[in-house]
């Protein structure tokens, strides 16, 4: 029996998830540690991906359902990409959980300005690696009901 899996992805921009303090921060690598063994402790697989080109971020998602149950996605610096990545989102029918980086209100005088939060469960930030936990701990456990 195959283990149930989820699609965490990351843009580019989540090189550097930047702490509470300016010191704290959070590679993308400690990020994937991180959640392969929150997914060994919760009995479920995670494929982490990282895309340095947007159009490959459709590509996975428009692909996602033949593999996964659940996204978990940081799309931090596609606010000029939206329309595409609601509409791959909204048609892959799977539960997709938004994550941002810890740093983003410091970043910017408005706050968090996501673009894909109407089509997504919900959108978890300012924790930091945790954000990513949290979201998947979310999807595993919708998963389950």
């Amino acid at each position: 029996m195959s283990k149930t899996k989820f699609l965490v992805i990351s843009g580019t921009n989540s090189n550097l998830v930047v702490g509470r303090e300016a010191f704290e921060c959070d590679s993308w690598q400690n990020i994937h540690a991180a959640l392969d063994v929150t997914a060994s402790h919760l009995g479920i697989a995670v494929d982490c991906h990282q895309f340095s080109h947007k159009d490959d971020i459709v590509d996975c998602l428009r692909r996602a359902p033949e593999q996964y149950a659940g996204v978990v996605i940081n799309a931090a610096g596609m606010t000029d990409y939206g329309d595409a990545l609601r509409n791959a989102i909204g048609s892959m029918l799977l539960p997709c959980v938004e994550v941002f980086d810890s740093g983003a209100h410091k970043l910017e005088d408005s706050g968090h300005n996501s673009v894909i939060a109407a089509v997504c469960l919900g959108v978890i930030g300012g924790f930091g690696q945790q954000s990513y936990i949290l979201a998947l701990q979310a999807l595993v456990h919708l998963s389950e009901q």
